[in-house]
């Protein structure tokens, strides 16, 4: 555990004398003055003051170089959402401790033709490649923010950090992580994600390097073994979680991920066209294990799983292999690419190895109006041991006035069930091997988009033939029916003088929710925003409150981190937070009660069976924002 501080201690040194650094190397490479007889002057009497120019930063993701965003302070907005399990575009829930796995509430399609392998409880968590950020500025950019809980074994911290080398180099790093004991035992979560880029930037040539880790340790207790509502009548338990029966006591998992990529970009002289060429490693394992699994409880909890009685460990082991090759035509307000995209697949587990070559060729067009709007498609096709897959997608956004945008999607994808959908082994046994047939999904989306009114409106149709989904057991299944779904999103955020209210209200239906998903998801904030102290302190003070619905409920595999139909219902759960925020110049803190509820009338909650939400909790959190 000391070691891990001081692994921690270090690297948060490291990177702030590196920020610090920036600013004295910037001092530094100030040229000297020059003095009539011709010697330098150092001084700071002899030196001509040249007018700085305008601090900007500007980032843009690899999933679109060419769109640009500006950095801007946003002041107090979503500050105090320190969980990404509670921003709306990631909501999920999640086991109890921050940092666990989590299942998306609100359905989301794959749209993708490649192989998938499954193991995705950590994706609101994880650092990917096309999320990444770039920057253009003219001044080293830090991000720093810092939330503790309840002593320094659980913590959160963040930090972004980006500056322009010589040579037309820019530097990017993005650290996160994220430690919590919980207050149940075995429920310790250690999350850590890391990048590192560079890019350079000539007439004719763009260069993009990236180094991406992403490392989840979580350790597993399967919940509680009773109704912890009905214990308590003795108060130890409000004091002592730890004092609580679990399933296991000795289980954990640990999901590794790697990845390493260079992207080029050529402009040919005199042309409009383009080439670019991307190669990535991907290397990693998913984990588990539990030493012990003697016990009544194990069977229960592990069901086919449990293999044998001596214990469980599942480890699978993989590495790939991308490379991606196209050419894009520039006309005007129209572009065209044109590629090919391979990827090899080493996928192993105790039993077996899997050799996957997966080649898709694609097309991707774009129209830009600078004042109606845009128009985008892309078409792919599988042509390697994913062939019979493909995805074709489309979107709109037209703008019907100034303050008016009107967007529309659709795309229908076919691809195949994950790879540990269709087997998984444990203790070198077999739990099961699939045959499943093709997925295909399909899905329309239109939305309206009131600048001046801060609204937002949309809605979405889509049908599903051949999902897969898990059983009572935690089996992996294929529906024979097609599953028709609907989701409605609005949107409003209001502020006028010192009050302010935001809102956002999500529904879905499914003809068959074979994936237990809330039908409700919600936030609603509610605060009063104002300046003290000669206008010096901006201060915001409000309670949020969190609206889920269940259709149902769920329960969790460890084992390969499944989310099942759950054997009981639960109570509904009122999430409510309570908060107050400060500001001076670019340092902010905020102060909140987390399950504020909970102080009015104690009740234990559940999102998962068997595995409690937290009592009341206070929590802070400081972040700097500094351009210089």
């Amino acid at each position: 555990m000391y070691k891990t501080h001081k692994y921690y201690l270090s690297l948060i040194i490291f990177l702030s004398l590196i920020m610090l650094g920036s600013e004295k190397l910037s001092a530094q490479a100030t040229r000297p003055s020059i003095s009539k007889d011709g010697n330098s002057n150092d001084s700071s009497d002899a030196q001509i003051e040249t007018p700085k120019e305008k601090a900007y930063v500007n980032y843009y993701q690899m999933e679109d170089l060419n769109q640009k965003f500006e950095f801007k302070d946003t002041t107090l907005n979503n500050f105090e959402i320190y969980a990404p399990h509670r921003s709306m575009q990631n909501g999920a829930l999640i086991l109890g401790n921050l940092g666990s796995s989590a299942q998306a509430i609100l359905y989301k399609e794959r749209n993708s033709l490649f192989t998938d392998m499954g193991f995705h409880q950590y994706d609101i968590y994880s650092l990917e490649k096309q999320k990444f950020k770039f920057y253009e500025l003219n001044r080293a950019h830090n991000d720093l923010y810092f939330s503790p809980l309840s002593g320094q074994q659980d913590f959160m911290v963040h930090a972004k950090f980006s500056r322009n080398l010589a040579d037309n180099i820019n530097l990017s790093i993005d650290f996160e992580r994220i430690k919590q004991e919980g207050f149940y035992k075995n429920q310790e979560t250690k999350l850590t994600r890391f990048g590192i880029g560079l890019s350079k930037k000539s007439d004719n040539h763009q260069l993009y390097a990236l180094f991406i880790a992403n490392n989840f340790n979580e350790l597993h207790n399967g919940g509680a073994t009773l109704d912890i509502d009905s214990a308590y009548v003795d108060p130890i338990f409000r004091t002592d979680r730890t004092a609580i029966a679990t399933f296991t006591d000795d289980a954990n998992s640990r999901h590794q991920y790697f990845s390493y990529s260079i992207d080029n970009f050529w402009k040919l002289k005199m042309s409009s066209v383009q080439l670019h060429q991307s190669t990535r490693l991907e290397q990693g394992y998913f984990r588990f294990s539990d030493d012990d699994t003697d016990s009544p409880e194990d069977s229960t909890l592990y069901k086919s799983y449990l293999t044998k009685d001596r214990g469980i460990r599942a480890v699978n082991r993989f590495s790939r292999w991308s490379n991606t090759l196209d050419f894009a035509l520039k006309f005007r307000s129209l572009k065209l690419i044109l590629g090919l995209d391979y990827r090899y697949l080493k996928f192993q587990n105790s039993l077996n190895t899997n050799n996957i070559h997966d080649l898709g060729l694609f097309a991707d067009i774009k129209f830009v109006h600078n004042k109606l709007g845009d128009i985008h498609s892309r078409a792919e096709i599988g042509v390697g041991e994913n062939i019979g897959n493909f995805l074709i997608a489309a979107d709109l956004k037209l703008n019907l006035t100034k303050s008016i945008l009107l967007y529309a999607d659709f795309a229908t994808n076919r691809y195949d069930a994950s790879l540990n959908q269709k087997q998984f082994v444990v203790t070198e046994q077999m739990v099961f091997n699939n045959d499943f047939n093709k997925i295909t999904e399909a899905n329309i989306e239109a939305g309206l988009k009131f600048k001046k009114l801060n609204l937002n409106l949309s809605a979405k149709s889509g049908i599903i033939d051949n999902a897969i989904a898990y059983n009572n057991e935690a089996l992996p299944y294929q529906s024979n029916a097609s599953i028709e779904y609907i989701q409605f999103n609005i949107k409003h955020n209001f502020f006028w003088r010192f009050f302010g209210f935001e809102n956002e209200f999500n529904y879905q239906s499914f003809s068959n929710n074979v994936y237990r998903l809330p039908t409700i998801y919600s936030r609603h904030n509610l605060f009063l925003q104002t300046r003290l102290f000669k206008r010096r302190l901006l201060s915001r003070l409000g309670i949020q409150y969190y609206n889920i619905q269940n259709d149902g409920s769920l329960a969790f595999m460890p084992v390969n981190g499944a989310f099942y139909p759950g054997s009981k219902d639960l109570d509904y759960n009122p999430i409510t937070e309570v908060y107050a925020i400060f500001q001076v110049e670019k340092f902010r803190i905020f102060f909140r009660i987390d399950n504020f509820a909970d102080m009015l009338k104690p009740k234990v909650y559940y999102q998962i069976v068997n595995h409690p939400q937290f009592d009341s909790n206070f929590r802070m959190g400081v972040r700097w924002i500094l351009s210089d």
